[in-house]
């Protein structure tokens, strides 16, 4: 998964919007020190492996959508565009 989101982001100039203003909300909330625990410190290994799961799922869900509806490549992709939320291709 990790490689074809860089090949998307070197050759289709594709990027993934939402989960960079994910990581910039989460860095503001850590330096407020609040969030759902309050001011406990929150455990970065189980927000690594959930993180990576939620994108690991989004990525499935688009893969078997694009599969179900027999699209093309650049059809796909451009659904992709718009989960991410970037320019399409």
């Amino acid at each position: 998964m990790l490689l074809l989101e860089e090949n998307l982001r070197i050759n289709e100039k594709m990027e993934d919007r939402v989960e960079s203003k994910k990581k910039i909300i989460r860095d503001k909330t850590k330096k407020q020190g609040t969030g759902f625990r309050g001011n406990l410190p929150i455990s970065y290994i189980n927000n690594f492996f959930s993180r990576a799961m939620q994108r690991t799922l989004r990525f499935i869900r688009w893969l078997r959508d694009g599969q179900l509806k027999r699209l093309r490549y650049r059809d796909s992709l451009a659904e992709l565009a718009d989960v991410w939320k970037c320019p399409h291709p």
